[in-house]
C-alpha cells in the first residue's frame, strides 16, 4: 500500500484511509472466519492494545452455509501465538472494531503499512491453509 513520494499524500489521505479501513475490515472478516476475534470493546488504546486473541468456534453458524466439502481449520491460542504477524493482527483487529467506522477526525489507531502488510499477508496465507475443498 505504498503511495509514490510525488504525490502529495495529504490530498490523497482521505483515499488511503478509505483503502487501510476496507483492509482492515476485511481481514477482520477472514480471521472471524478462521475462528479468532479480539474484542476490544475495554480497549482505551487501539495504537497500543493490550486485549489478546480469543479462539471460539464459529463452525455451527458458518457451516450450514458452505458449500459441500468445505472445511475450515480453526486455531487455537498455540496456533495464533505461533504466528510471526501475531501482534500485527492483533493490532489490525482492534483498529477494525474500534476506528474503522470513526466519524469524527481520524483516529490514531497505530497501523500503517508497516503494520497492515504483514497483517494482510499472514491473512491470505492463512486462509489459503484453513480452508480447504474436500470434494474430489
Amino acid at each position: 500500500m505504498q503511495i509514490s513520494k510525488a504525490v502529495d499524500f495529504e490530498v490523497y489521505r482521505p483515499v488511503y484511509n478509505a483503502l487501510l479501513d476496507a483492509s482492515m475490515v476485511t481481514c477482520r472478516s477472514l480471521w472471524e472466519l478462521l475462528g479468532v476475534t479480539v474484542p476490544s470493546l475495554s480497549e482505551k488504546y487501539p495504537a497500543s492494545p493490550t486485549v489478546a486473541a480469543e479462539f471460539s468456534s464459529w463452525i455451527k453458524y458458518i457451516k450450514p452455509k458452505l458449500p459441500p466439502g468445505i472445511e475450515i481449520l480453526n486455531f487455537d491460542e498455540r496456533q495464533f501465538n505461533d504466528l510471526p504477524e501475531k501482534k500485527e493482527i492483533v493490532l489490525v483487529l482492534v483498529a477494525a472494531n474500534k476506528c474503522v467506522a470513526h466519524l469524527d477526525a481520524y483516529a490514531d489507531h497505530g497501523v500503517g503499512d508497516a503494520q497492515m502488510d504483514p497483517a494482510i499477508e499472514a491473512t491470505l496465507r492463512e486462509v489459503g491453509n484453513r480452508i480447504r475443498n474436500r470434494q474430489p
